[in-house]
């Protein structure tokens, strides 16, 4: 039964009340990642809510607050998907996907740079 609608990128997506953003999100397919399964320890579920709703929304918690600080390019639209609870108040939530950049990986195959025991 969908309690609210979401629109992601502008696309309708079916949302019950009570649930996470997260969890609609899953539900719908959109791709969107959570490494830590929704607990709030990893900010890959990161979305960019639209200008208008980021004041509308509750407060981030203390634990949301503090991921969001550390995450590169993180600003004061940006909200974890799985902090949000859906209900009436958030229906016709408007917001993107924004998957916080990886740190880019160092690999290389010559050894020299590696030191050894002494």
């Amino acid at each position: 039964m969908t309690d609210v609608t979401i629109l992601l990128d502008g696309q309708p997506v079916a949302a019950e009340c009570g649930e996470t953003l997260l969890s609609a999100l899953r539900r719908a397919e959109s791709g969107v990642r959570s490494i830590c399964g929704g607990r709030c320890a990893c900010g890959t579920c990161r979305v960019a809510v639209a200008a208008d709703w980021a004041a509308r929304l509750p407060a981030p918690s203390r634990n949301e607050a503090r991921l969001l600080q550390v995450l590169p390019g993180a600003g004061p639209a940006h909200r974890l998907a799985c902090q949000i609870t859906l209900n009436q108040e958030t229906a016709g939530l408007s917001f993107r996907l924004d998957t916080p950049p990886t740190r880019p990986r160092v690999t290389t195959s010559d050894p020299s740079h590696m030191e050894t025991p002494s």
